[in-house]
């Protein structure tokens, strides 16, 4: 039996507005959408910062293209939303934890 391999990225996005309320929660419910279609997303956590949000996406799949994929996911979560118009991916790297 083949087990899916599963890479951890480390993600920050940041906004040069004051954050909204509900908006780091508002992004990680557009990156479960986005993330949705090609079922490589396993979980993600996502915590306010000062400059916006920072946490972790688990991706299944090929670990050599999981930040790739990434941040691919993570552009499609910002696009045309407006409440994260302001919003940009600061960094994504994918940890060594795993």
């Amino acid at each position: 039996m083949n087990n899916p391999q599963v890479g951890l990225i480390l993600v920050e996005f940041r906004t040069k507005n004051r954050i909204a309320p509900g908006a780091a929660e508002l992004l990680a419910a557009r990156l479960r959408h986005a993330g949705s279609g090609g079922g490589s997303l396993l979980h993600l956590r996502l915590h306010p910062s000062r400059a916006g949000a920072v946490g972790g996406l688990f991706l299944t799949g090929d670990v050599l293209t999981a930040e790739v994929r990434c941040r691919a996911l993570c552009l499609r979560a910002l696009a045309g939303e407006p409440g994260l118009r302001d919003w940009v991916l600061h960094s994504c790297a994918r940890s060594e934890l795993l």
